[in-house]
């Protein structure tokens, strides 16, 4: 049975786009010889209370390089 509908929602968060701007004092944290994800970073240093920034990015400024034909189609809109 249904009890609510919401038709065609939108939705607004804020997504990780994948670059990172590291201070040199912060990769005392990073542990030598073992796999460590920059967001175990980001949350150790949250933990610590130390500050990590943010730069709020559009979504008509980012494009997504991570696939080869989404590369090629923006190296074409660049005209390249």
């Amino acid at each position: 049975m249904v009890d609510r509908i919401l038709e065609k929602p939108e939705y607004d968060f804020t997504v990780n786009t994948g670059v990172y701007v590291i201070d040199k004092a912060a990769l005392v944290h990073i542990p030598d010889g073992k796999p460590y994800n920059v967001t175990d970073l980001i949350n150790d240093l949250l933990r610590n209370g130390e500050r990590v920034g943010v730069y709020p990015v559009s979504e008509k400024s980012y494009v997504d390089l991570g696939q080869l034909e989404e590369y090629k189609k923006t190296l074409k809109a660049l005209g390249d």
